[in-house]
């Protein structure tokens, strides 16, 4: 694990795709690099019970996204303005 671990929930798995390759965030990424080290995944999340294990499964509600962040900081102040400029991208999605 990294020092910092961060998620942030999407309203649905294509939006949390959509946000990591819009162009807002795509500026700002690169003012992540040099500052922090970060293993990075985009996941689907997943609200209700399981199926049950024979049978057909119920037909797939759309699903919440989500991005996964395992960050070590190596630059606190070059991260700051990472962090500030990735709010453009955040609050669009």
């Amino acid at each position: 694990m990294r020092a910092r671990n961060v998620l942030r929930e999407y309203t649905s798995y294509d939006a949390a795709l959509a946000a990591y390759s819009s162009p807002e965030y795509t500026r700002v990424h690169a003012m992540r690099e040099g500052h922090a080290l970060c293993d990075f995944v985009i996941v689907e999340g997943y609200d209700g019970a399981q199926p049950p294990p024979i049978g057909t499964p119920p037909a797939p509600a759309p699903r919440k996204g989500y991005w996964i962040a395992h960050v070590d900081v190596t630059d606190a102040d070059g991260y700051k303005q990472y962090a500030v400029a990735n709010q453009t991208a955040f609050g669009k999605f």
